[in-house]
């Protein structure tokens, strides 16, 4: 993912806009099983891939970027627009594009220089003739997303972490409008580059309860997971959040599920509650209830082993009893378990939950 992000870079840097197109809606084959990026990402310097076009003077980037619905006024650390950009550096090409389609050339920087104030003769010319009617009429054209005061992933991303309802409201009202994105799409999209997350996610792990129900009703990932392989149920136990933990387990979200460490959510909340806080002790009882509950039988294997040391997800402990009832079932079910892919593993598909609860039975009932 963080590699696809800078390649994005380079493809507009180099110019190459079908390269860009490519990266972003993933035609090729080996892009279809990556999630999907949002095109206002941003680089270090808050530069978006519209903004690096707009200064490298690429037209057809410029515009191919604009379908695809950048924000047409994203200013980066410095406060610079794309139109500023490219005036500065010269492009009148890409200056008459951008007013044509709605830029606002009286957003100035940082530092207080308007766009028309540093430039070639013939940019700030452009800039000179412009007039606001030029603007409002080519604004209606743009979708409500790309006119947004700033990007909607970093608005997003900023309202998910501070449980800024109002903000997420906004977005979404933005969405409703726009017509050529779905809700889901958008709860969907990776904004958290750090972590490689979505704005669900991102709630979860903040505690917003509020903000991940809203995200739940416009069908928001409920199994989403970062980098790590942690999931949104993971890190709202981990985290303590049991409000949160509630919102989840009410939509289904699975317990079941692996990280990249091996540890499912029943783990992350029994180390919750190692600190003997009321909190953590009632998160880690509502988990185990649900799983017992909603039968997941990996959690509760898990939770057996633990309890009473019972060696039953362990292959050594198999090899070591073979003469119980139902031992060869329990092997046969292992074998097949540890033959299992770690993406079969973590997707906790229905042949996984079969051989879990053929080994469960075969170990504590001796059926098999």
């Amino acid at each position: 993912m963080k590699q696809r992000v800078d390649k994005i870079f380079d493809a507009v840097g180099d110019g190459d806009a079908a390269e860009t197109k490519r990266l972003f809606v993933g035609t090729a084959a080996e892009d279809m099983m990556m999630p999907s990026l949002p095109v206002d990402l941003e680089d270090h310097e808050g530069n978006t891939p519209l903004s690096e076009a707009a200064c490298y003077g690429e037209a057809e980037l410029v515009s191919m970027l604009l379908d695809l619905g950048a924000n047409i006024d994203a200013q980066n650390c410095q406060g610079r627009t794309p139109v500023w950009r490219a005036t500065y550096n010269g492009h009148e090409d890409v200056v008459r594009l951008l007013l044509d389609k709605g830029a606002d050339p009286t957003i100035a920087s940082s530092s207080g220089e308007p766009p028309g104030k540093l430039g070639t003769p013939g940019t700030k010319a452009l800039i000179a003739g412009w007039v606001p009617d030029m603007t409002s009429s080519a604004r209606k054209r743009l979708s409500a997303l790309q006119t947004l005061p700033r990007p909607w992933p970093n608005m997003l991303l900023a309202a998910s972490k501070n449980g800024n309802s109002a903000e997420v409201d906004t977005i979404l009202q933005a969405v409703q409008a726009s017509h050529d994105i779905l809700p889901e799409t958008l709860v969907q999209t990776i904004i958290d580059f750090e972590n490689v997350a979505d704005a669900l996610w991102t709630a979860c792990c903040f505690g917003h309860s509020g903000l991940c129900r809203k995200m739940l009703e416009v069908k928001g990932n409920v199994n989403a997971s970062n980098d790590s392989g942690l999931s949104c149920l993971m890190i709202a136990c981990r985290k303590g959040h049991q409000e949160v933990v509630v919102e989840l387990l009410q939509k289904r979200a699975k317990t079941y599920l692996l990280s990249d460490q091996g540890r499912l959510a029943i783990q992350y909340a029994r180390d919750a509650s190692k600190g003997g806080s009321t909190s953590g002790n009632e998160l880690y009882g509502l988990l185990l209830a649900h799983c017992r509950k909603c039968e997941d039988w990996s959690s509760l294997e898990e939770e057996a082993s633990r309890v009473a040391g019972n060696p039953i997800c362990n292959t050594e402990g198999i090899k070591q009893d073979l003469g119980r009832p139902g031992a060869a079932a329990s092997t046969a079910a292992t074998s097949e378990l540890l033959a299992m892919s770690t993406e079969e593993i973590k997707a906790g598909g229905d042949r996984y939950q079969q051989l879990l609860e053929q080994r469960a039975l075969a170990d504590v009932l001796g059926i098999g």
